[in-house]
């Protein structure tokens, strides 16, 4: 999504991106995504996608997340199973969990 739009209209367009990433990465076989969690900070609506896609990416996909506004999620991560990733070596664990 742009930077130029507003931060609204990137919030509202989330849903049918989510929609087309994740069938796009189970097609492809993907066993994970990242999510890169920047900003905002302690968003409901920023919560609630990460619910959202949880129930897209059903059981079998792994979500990872890090990123500067990451910790202020972590009750929707932890809600949707996700690994916060905020450093090159808990990245990689989550990883070599993930694949073994």
């Amino acid at each position: 999504m742009s930077q130029d739009l507003p931060l609204i209209d990137s919030r509202a367009a989330w849903p049918a991106a989510l929609r087309w990433g994740f069938e796009t990465a189970l097609q492809r076989g993907a066993r994970a995504v990242y999510l890169s969690l920047i900003f905002p900070a302690s968003d409901v609506v920023v919560a609630g996608q990460i619910d959202l896609l949880r129930r897209l990416a059903g059981p079998g996909l792994a979500i990872l997340a890090g990123g500067a506004a990451s910790a202020s999620y972590d009750a929707a991560l932890l809600q949707a199973g996700a690994f916060r990733t905020d450093t090159p070596e808990v990245f990689e664990r989550a990883l070599v969990e993930i694949l073994n």
